[in-house]
C-alpha cells in the first residue's frame, strides 16, 4: 500500500462512523473519489493535512458522549436533579442525542435518570451538539420565552462545541429576547470547546476556522468576492493543522471549490459562501463535523452536491459528508 492509500484509508477509519446506519460507510474509494475533484498537483499535500485535521475535528459519538460526562460532572447531582432539561429543538435531532448521551452518563455515574430531573420550577437546560451561528438555538428559546417560560427563570445553554463569536451573539439575543417579553431570565453558557472565531480573530493568526491568508487572483473566486474577506495573518498554527502550510493548501483547495459549486448556484443566498454557510467574509469555516452530521457551516466542498440529482449545481460535486437535513434534502 503506498501513502496515498494509506492516507485515503486513514481518512476513512477516521470517519467510518459518520451517519452508521443511515448512509453507506465511508471507505478508501469514497474519500479518493471527492479527493479527485480538487487540483491535481496539490492533492497529495492536501490529502495529507485533512487526514492530520480529521484526526483532531472528527467527533465521534465516544467524543461526545466523553464531553457529555465532563459537564455533567462539573454541574453536579444536585443541581442535575433541580434542571428541567427542555426539549423544544424544531430542527434536527442533534437534540434527542444529546438528551440520550446525558441520560446514560447520569445512569452510568450518577444511577440517576432525566426522569429524576426537574425538580426545580425556575432552572432549565438547553442542549445541543454544537453551536457555530446560535442561530437555531436563539430560534428555539425565543419561542419557549414566548409562550411557555415563567416570569422568572434561570436558562444553561449546554453545548459540546461553542464558536467563540456565537457564545456573544446568543447571550445578547436572548437578553433582548426576554425583555421583549417582558421576562426576567438569567442565561449561562457552557461548553467543552470554544474554537476561536470572534471577528477580531476572523483575520487572525490565531483563528480556528478555515481563514484563508491570501486571496487567490483567480476569476471564480473574484466573482464570488461580494463580501469583505480580511486576509488571516500568518504565524501561529492551531494544532488541529499540522503546519501553516498545510493549512494554506487546505484552505486554498476548499475556498477554490467552494466558489466554483457557488457559481453553479442559480441565485444563490447571500448567506451560502464557499466556505460555508454564513453572514461574514467568504463563509463561517468551520471545520468540526460529528458523528451525526456535517454543519452547513463547514466548507461546501465539504458536504454539497448529489451525485443522483439532474441538477447541475448538485451533481457536479461529490461530497465527502453528505449532509442530513431538516427538510430532507441533501443540501442547505
Amino acid at each position: 500500500m503506498n501513502e496515498q492509500d494509506e492516507l485515503l484509508q486513514t481518512v476513512a477509519d477516521t470517519i467510518k462512523s459518520y451517519r452508521e446506519g443511515e448512509i453507506n460507510t465511508p471507505d478508501a474509494d469514497h474519500v479518493g473519489r471527492w479527493v479527485s475533484q480538487f487540483t491535481p498537483e496539490h492533492q497529495p499535500p492536501f490529502l495529507q493535512e485533512f487526514a492530520y485535521l480529521m484526526k483532531r475535528t472528527f467527533l465521534t459519538r465516544e467524543n461526545i458522549k466523553a464531553g457529555v460526562s465532563s459537564i455533567a460532572r462539573e454541574i453536579g447531582e444536585g443541581d442535575l436533579r433541580q434542571a428541567n432539561f427542555l426539549r423544544i429543538q424544531r430542527g434536527g435531532q442533534s437534540q434527542v442525542e444529546m438528551l440520550r448521551l446525558f441520560d446514560e452518563c447520569l445512569r452510568e455515574n450518577l444511577s440517576m435518570t432525566l426522569d429524576d430531573c426537574g425538580r426545580s420550577s425556575d432552572l432549565f437546560v438547553y442542549v445541543d451538539d454544537m453551536i457555530c451561528t446560535g442561530q437555531r438555538v436563539v430560534s428555539d428559546l425565543d419561542k419557549w420565552i414566548a409562550e411557555e417560560a415563567p416570569n422568572g427563570a434561570k436558562v444553561l445553554v449546554i453545548s459540546l462545541i461553542c464558536y467563540s463569536h456565537a457564545k456573544e451573539e446568543v447571550l445578547k439575543r436572548l437578553r433582548k429576547a426576554a425583555l421583549r417579553y417582558g421576562k426576567d431570565i438569567d442565561y449561562a453558557l457552557m461548553w467543552v470547546s470554544q474554537p476561536q472565531n470572534s471577528p477580531s480573530y476572523a483575520g487572525s493568526k490565531r483563528s480556528e476556522i478555515f481563514s484563508p491568508a491570501f486571496i487567490p487572483d483567480n476569476p471564480i473566486v473574484q466573482r464570488a468576492l461580494e463580501f469583505s474577506a480580511p486576509e488571516r495573518q500568518l504565524g501561529h498554527t492551531p494544532d488541529m493543522f499540522s503546519s501553516e502550510e498545510g493549512r494554506h493548501i487546505l484552505e486554498q483547495e476548499l475556498l477554490l471549490a467552494g466558489a466554483r459549486i457557488r457559481s453553479l448556484v442559480v441565485d444563490p443566498k447571500p448567506s451560502l459562501r464557499a466556505l460555508g454557510y454564513g453572514e461574514f467574509s467568504l463563509g463561517f469555516g468551520a471545520t468540526i463535523v460529528t458523528y451525526r452530521n456535517c454543519p452547513n457551516n463547514c466548507p461546501l466542498a465539504f458536504w454539497w452536491g448529489d451525485p443522483l440529482s439532474n441538477r447541475l449545481s448538485l451533481n457536479s460535486w461529490y461530497p465527502l459528508f453528505p449532509r442530513k437535513t431538516y427538510s430532507g434534502s441533501p443540501n442547505g
